[in-house]
């Protein structure tokens, strides 16, 4: 499959286009780069709330009660295997056959009434519900403070796309190919896996202490945004390369150069410009094509 990541390598200054080639060679060594979710362009992306105490309450219960069907129980794995991946400092150990035997502890008679005793008494009269309110919230914070994203789009003539994030079609675009068998998952069903934005009318649901995928909290959007057409591969940011620039710190990531399909510049970079573009890809052996508009479409012309 390919996949395309527009992007911006220009500056206007004193009334003229200055061109700056450090991204290119970059990208061409096989660097990714990985934004941290405060810097993505929706704002709303990390806005989340917790379910209220009641709803808490009712729904620790009902797991108590009840148990955990074998849905949950593997959505419960990779809640788990989230976790340890980005925090691996903090990692819990525990196999099925411990997490089950966990899950039937806790269905144990009292054991909500306990656990609500043990809570108030460690921590100053706070019950069960409002810990793990507290525990719920930080931890979706510290999941966005330690993770990136890679987004990508699969549409190469998005004349909106051209537009926002490759400068008025004076920058490029990086025709990646096969990135699903770099990024492959690693059994949590959000980390290092090419998926798509869902994109919905409202914000994202309350997090839960139900078991839930958490595939919202990273791969939500809202409708205004599904002209772009992305995808996007998130990764803790501690299995990225920090590299301190001008701006701040940037956090890159690098995959096999063989990934890289070709460059497809904006039909309204120079010819000056493409010239030093294109002497920069074929240093590095990568093809190179040149971005037109043909009536309402955009057409590619090799040059």
């Amino acid at each position: 499959m390919l996949y395309y990541k527009y992007l911006k390598i220009s500056e206007k200054t004193n009334g003229q286009e200055k061109y700056d080639f450090e991204l290119l060679h970059s990208c061409l060594n096989g660097y990714i780069k990985f934004a941290k979710f405060n810097e993505l362009n929706d704002p709303t992306e990390t806005n989340f709330s917790i379910d209220s105490l009641e709803v808490i309450n009712v729904s620790l219960k009902k797991i108590l009660k009840n148990g955990c069907n074998s849905k949950e129980h593997d959505i419960l794995v990779k809640q788990l295997r989230l976790l340890n991946s980005v925090f691996p400092e903090k990692a819990i150990n525990i196999d099925d056959s411990m997490l089950h035997l966990l899950l039937q502890i806790l269905r144990m008679p009292d054991v909500f009434d306990t656990l609500n005793a043990i809570t108030n008494q460690l921590f100053n009269g706070f019950d069960l519900s409002k810990v793990l309110a507290f525990w719920g919230r930080n931890t979706v914070k510290d999941l966005y403070r330690n993770v990136g994203a890679f987004s990508i789009s699969q549409n190469l003539g998005l004349f909106t796309m051209w537009d926002r994030y490759a400068n008025e079609a004076k920058g490029i675009a990086i025709e990646y190919r096969n990135l699903e068998n770099v990024f492959t998952g690693d059994g949590s069903d959000v980390l290092n896996e090419v998926k798509p934005i869902n994109y919905c009318k409202r914000r994202n649901p309350p997090v839960t202490t139900n078991p839930s995928d958490l595939l919202y909290l990273f791969f939500t959007k809202l409708e205004e945004w599904q002209h772009e057409q992305e995808l996007r591969v998130v990764k803790p940011l501690a299995e990225c390369t920090k590299k301190s620039t001008k701006t701040g710190s940037i956090f890159l990531y690098k995959i096999p150069r063989s990934h890289i399909n070709r460059v497809i510049t904006g039909w309204n970079v120079d010819e000056e410009n493409f010239k030093n573009i294109k002497e920069i890809c074929q240093t590095y052996s990568v093809p190179i094509v040149k971005a037109h508009v043909d009536g309402d479409k955009v057409i590619m012309v090799q040059q």
